[in-house]
């Protein structure tokens, strides 16, 4: 994919030194088209070079295979007609999660652009300020550079799974609920910051599977930096770094299973002491979400409050003590899993996000719970890692979400380590069918 960015930044300096001309802004709509076209023949052209390299090499790992191919590029142009959907079709049928806040970060990036903002926005809102001084206020190029991110996590997450050596069925699968889960495409054609931040936290567990594989220190590293600056994003995800720094205290190589040792302790100290100077020296960056949190009262006073019409928070009653928080936590958890449930949902849509979404995310805790107890497990490090990644980053979001709409984007941002566990855990299955176990 680095290609594909190549092109895009190519085309990005061009419109740099152009947009300044009458002819571009009174075109602005054509250059949008000529952007995506073009860049859409590149990534293309990628694509079936990685097919062509997998019927060519020895390797069969080193590319994807026609089924692959042909998932990758519909589930490519399926977001591509998200994107003029939502840009000219909205008053149709409006987009979930398309709204209030995909306004309101193009609103501030426009302000930020045209001067009549400072900068000290909300950190997206930023982002697309300078994707904007690069190709002028192309709102289609700048929900085109989502989906170029959340179809390079899907390839990423492919590239660990090659990693591993996965069989074909695994990739697949894979694949196919990569690039056509509903709500992940859709959010990765509209303009919220969910897209980059699956991204840079895809690209941190490509480096925390490179520690895990080849005991890397360099790649425990880049995962920790990475998840970080996916945190600056939101807040909420400094579970994520955490969860990295704590793996290795729980993780002891020799005996290829979880425990604490000097070395890990002393390992998690460093990294730990460099993230709270990082995190000390940049102020609310990274807790921000985090900074009107003083006392237990402070955090149950914020989710008691129901917000919106697929409001859950209401329904969970939350007193004020450590107790009442570790009582009302599996509850929270459950609800920010599987929302919108049955009995609350208002209409079609609520019911295609509890299939595509809820059943998904429900069905990777409960398969990799029930894989972690075989003794037949493979990979059982890496699982056992994801799961303690996602929960702990779970246990911060079910606390911090209310409703079932604010939960579906919550959790996508989880999209890939949970598709990555629940891989590794039916590749497990289907090497055991195949030996007959």
């Amino acid at each position: 994919m680095i290609i594909v960015f190549i092109a895009f930044y190519i085309q990005g300096l061009v419109c740099s030194i152009l947009k300044g001309a009458l002819w571009f802004s009174d075109n602005i709509a054509i250059v949008s088209y000529i952007i995506v076209f073009l860049t859409s023949i590149v990534f293309s052209l990628y694509v079936l070079y990685c097919h062509k390299c997998c019927n060519s090499s020895s390797n069969v790992h080193s590319g994807f295979s026609k089924y692959v191919t042909i998932i990758i590029l519909i589930g490519y142009f399926i977001r591509l007609f998200l994107i003029i959907w939502d840009v000219y079709f909205a008053s149709v049928f409006p987009l979930p999660h398309s709204g209030a806040d995909t306004e309101r970060f193009f609103g501030q990036a426009v302000e930020m652009y045209t001067g009549n903002l400072e900068q000290g926005g909300m950190l997206y809102s930023s982002f697309l300020n300078s994707v904007f001084q690069l190709f002028g206020i192309q709102r289609i190029v700048a929900q085109y550079y989502n989906v170029l991110f959340g179809v390079s996590s899907v390839l990423i997450a492919l590239k660990i799974l090659g990693k591993y050596k996965v069989d074909e069925f695994t990739k697949k699968v894979f694949i196919t609920i990569g690039m056509l889960i509903p709500d992940y495409a859709v959010l990765n054609s509209i303009l919220l910051r969910e897209s980059i931040i699956v991204f840079l936290l895809t690209g941190s567990l490509f480096f925390f599977v490179t520690w895990v594989q080849d005991n890397r220190f360099i790649g425990f590293i880049f995962s920790i930096v990475l998840s970080l600056i996916a945190a600056a994003f939101h807040s909420g995800l400094i579970a994520v770094a955490i969860g990295y720094a704590t793996c290795p205290v729980l993780f002891d190589r020799r005996k290829d299973r979880f425990r604490f040792s000097k070395t890990t302790v002393f390992l998690v100290i460093c990294c730990v002491f460099v993230c709270f100077v990082i995190i000390n020296q940049s102020g609310d960056l990274f807790t921000m979400k985090f900074s009107d949190v003083d006392a237990i009262e402070d955090i149950t006073e914020f989710v008691s409050v129901a917000r919106g019409g697929s409001a859950y928070s209401a329904l969970i009653t939350t007193g004020n003590t450590v107790v009442d928080i570790i009582i009302s936590t599996p509850l929270r958890v459950f609800y920010f899993t599987m929302s919108p449930l049955p009995w609350d949902w208002r209409g079609l849509n609520d019911i295609i996000a509890f299939v595509f979404s809820s059943v998904f995310y429900g069905y990777c805790y409960y398969l990799a719970f029930k894989t972690l107890r075989s003794p037949l497990c493979k990979n059982w490090e890496l699982i056992t890692s994801l799961l303690f990644i996602i929960s702990l980053s779970t246990f911060v979001f079910a606390w911090g979400v209310g409703n079932a709409g604010t939960a579906l984007r919550h959790r996508d941002k989880l999209f890939i380590p949970c598709l990555l566990m629940f891989s590794f855990c039916i590749e497990k299955r289907e090497k055991q069918t195949y030996n007959g176990l």
